[in-house]
């Protein structure tokens, strides 16, 4: 009976470390110089980050592939996705153009995963607010305007 009582209870032991142990939260530098220089971190969840640092933040051009499949490459500031990138997503659509915040802003192309454009033009927080095409109408009404404002101040 002490025999399967100890058996038991150094089982029970050995299963609480190992599983207290693979839930340790482990995220860490694991190649390079993740302070000043180039680097590659990965965190506990899967994520990892292969790029510049600058005073310990993602800065400068890198990549990022998120646990689930998603990846970005292209500039980071201070440990956000900012400026000029591609974001591709699992499903195989991507988004190439102006991030700031992290977030689709400024001139930018969804394409889905088989090529075609979804929405090309100005974004703003993630959300595609007009196509290239209404800008161009807007600049060319914009230069009727000034033509036609011309001509009537010639006739005065």
């Amino acid at each position: 009976m002490n025999k399967k009582l100890i058996l038991i209870t150094l089982l029970c032991l050995l299963f609480s470390v190992s599983w207290s142990q693979s839930t340790v939260n482990v995220e860490q530098c694991i190649k390079g110089n993740c302070k000043n220089g180039q680097g590659t971190y990965a965190w506990a969840n899967g994520d990892k980050y292969v790029g510049e640092f600058k005073d310990g933040n993602r800065t400068g051009q890198g990549t990022y592939t998120f646990a689930d499949g998603d990846k970005y490459v292209g500039e980071l500031k201070d440990g956000k996705i900012e400026g000029q990138g591609t974001f591709t997503f699992a499903s195989g659509n991507k988004y190439e153009g102006e991030f700031k915040d992290g977030n689709f802003n400024g001139q930018g192309t969804m394409t889905s995963a088989n090529g075609d454009i979804i929405n090309s033009g100005i974004w703003e927080n993630d959300i595609f607010l007009r196509s290239n095409e209404e800008e161009e109408r807007k600049r060319i009404s914009r230069i009727d305007e000034y033509i036609q404002q011309e001509k009537e101040a010639k006739k005065k």
